[in-house]
This record gives C-alpha cells, sequence and structure tokens, in this order.
C-alpha cells in the first residue's frame, strides 16, 4: 500500500500561508477581500488545488514565478496559470 503524501501548511500572517511540498520547493497562498493568489503550482504530486480550496472560499489565480518543475510541475491542476511567455517555450519542452 503506498502512503498517502500530505503537504506540511503554515499560516504566517493573517490570510497567508505557507506550503511545504515535501521538502521540495515552497508554495504560498494570499487571500484577499475578493480573490486569493496561489504563488507557484508545485510538482504536481500532491493534490494542491483540493488544499488550496481547503485554505480560502475565495475564487484564486495561480502564477508561477518561472518554469522549473518544482514550480509550475501542476499547473495541469488548474484551468488557468499566469507565468511569464519566456518559461514558456522551455516548459512545452519538458512536457
Amino acid at each position: 500500500m503506498m502512503e498517502k503524501l500530505s503537504y506540511e501548511v503554515r499560516k504566517i500572517a493573517e490570510g497567508v500561508w505557507a506550503i511545504n511540498e515535501f521538502d521540495m520547493d515552497y508554495a504560498y497562498v494570499v487571500e484577499g477581500e475578493r480573490r486569493s493568489l496561489l504563488i507557484d503550482a508545485g510538482t504536481g504530486t500532491g493534490d494542491l488545488r483540493g488544499l488550496v480550496e481547503s485554505l480560502t472560499g475565495l475564487p484564486y489565480d495561480v502564477v508561477c514565478t518561472h518554469g522549473h518543475v518544482d514550480h509550475c510541475g501542476g499547473i495541469g491542476q488548474f484551468s488557468k496559470v499566469y507565468m511569464h511567455p519566456a518559461d514558456v517555450p522551455g516548459l512545452l519542452k519538458s512536457g
């Protein structure tokens, strides 16, 4: 039986959470008044989308800081992701 992976979540300020993805990388959720923001989408090895939706009941946007797999490997869990256009070609090559 395979062990289910879980994220370590730490609230670092009111409406701000740091998400440790299995000691590989960090993502952050920042909650505003009307929308929230997920900064980086991790590797895609866990249910990041489900976790984000458990932290905030607000609609949210997803932004990747750069195109490395540990920061945008999980983009397939989200319908729309923002990233710098220069990172897109490298991401498409690796996938």
